[in-house]
């Protein structure tokens, strides 16, 4: 699903940048009323409700999460560290040692937090291992899953991310949707090029095939994406992998989000004793009755384990109805079989902050096992 609020000039975005000037100018204001008159915490009150209520204005006008997001990302990490070393450097003037500490503390802590958020944390990828034992599988399978590459531009993050995958030598790759995030054509032509080059038949070569599903950044025709390369696009198919004893089911966007249309007979339609795989973009179908009872593993993307996971609470936000453990990614029970949620590589693009926090992306492989 496109959207055109990453076009430079949009509406949302200019709303964004103005927004970002007059909260730095009406704190710069603060702070200069402070250095006259001495510190007045009901101006900086009443500075913050201004803030906040711009941030809940403009997110109600363009109804997007997104928006909110990238509102307070801005003020938190753009505009009150500098406006907290102003604060610091006038307390050191005033010879106010405890509020000078604390006002450089901050301002450092916030600097370094958003230095790592955005331009550190977004590039350390990690591979995560994980282990099924199943009657099913007669023989030893490696999956890798490659979820939500979603970039504007593929770049060597992109391209190692994949060598990472195929280092690890999987006989079955899968790819459960949102590659490409752009907006204007002749980018995306490009970008969808280099993405090719990086899944031609000469690179990917595992035994069991690759197989691509619809996210939500596709548009009409995104099978096209993947012609000439490796990959085989599904949706609402399924491959029998009788060699290895796994029944592989692809299915699209909207099944992902209900499991309850398709998705049943596909279920039904599986030979006896097979080791049901089905993939989606969207991870809600992995819940509904139908795979709980009848898939042995579910592989899902969308979430990005929330990009900012918070200490003992998790990711504040999930974009999806499971519940917030599960949406933070990794492989969990679900009812008779498992299902497994990736982090993702690559980020939300257009307006929302390109940010990841306790939260890397991650190339995930599954082991599944004979159970002798």
């Amino acid at each position: 699903m496109l959207d055109a609020w990453g076009e430079p000039g949009h509406p949302v975005l200019v709303a964004v940048l103005l927004y970002d000037v007059l909260a730095f100018a009406g704190a710069v204001f603060g702070i200069v009323r402070d250095a006259r008159s001495g510190f007045r915490a009901s101006r900086w009150l009443a500075l913050a409700l201004c803030a906040a209520a711009g941030a809940l204005f403009l997110t109600v006008a363009f109804r997007s999460l997104f928006v909110a997001a990238r509102l307070a990302t801005d003020v938190l990490f753009l505009v009150l560290p500098p406006l907290l070393a102003a604060e610091a450097f006038l307390a050191v003037w005033r010879k106010r040692r405890t509020s000078a500490a604390l006002a450089a503390g901050g301002a450092l802590l916030l600097a370094s937090t958003y230095a790592y958020a955005f331009h550190v944390e977004p590039h350390r990828l990690e591979i995560t291992h994980h282990e099924i034992r199943s009657p099913k599988i007669t023989r030893p399978v490696r999956v890798a899953i490659l979820a939500d590459i979603q970039t504007d531009h593929i770049d060597d993050f992109e391209a190692r991310a994949i060598r990472a995958a195929l280092e690890e030598r999987p006989d079955l790759v899968l790819f459960p949707g949102d590659y490409l995030q752009v907006w204007d054509a002749g980018v995306h032509t490009r970008e969808s090029d280099r993405l090719r080059n990086l899944l031609r038949p000469a690179t990917l070569t595992p035994s069991l095939g690759a197989f691509a599903i619809e996210g939500d950044c596709e548009a009409r025709g995104w099978e096209r994406l993947f012609d000439g390369t490796a990959v085989r696009a599904l949706s609402d198919e399924s491959v029998d992998l009788p060699d290895a004893g796994i029944h592989l089911v692809g299915i699209s966007l909207a099944e992902s989000r209900t499991g309850t249309g398709r998705l049943p007979a596909l279920l039904a339609a599986a030979p006896p004793g097979r080791f049901v795989l089905v993939f989606g973009h969207a991870p809600e179908f992995a819940l509904e009755r139908h795979a709980r009872t009848s898939a042995d593993l579910c592989i899902a993307g969308h979430t990005h384990g929330g990009q900012v996971v918070l200490p003992f609470f998790g990711p504040p936000v999930t974009m999806t109805r499971i519940p917030r453990h599960i949406a933070a990614g990794g492989l969990h029970p679900a009812g008779n079989g498992w299902v497994y949620v990736s982090r993702g590589i690559g980020m939300e693009r257009g307006v929302a902050p390109r940010l990841r926090f306790l939260c890397r992306p991650e190339v995930g492989i599954i082991d599944l096992l004979p159970s002798s």
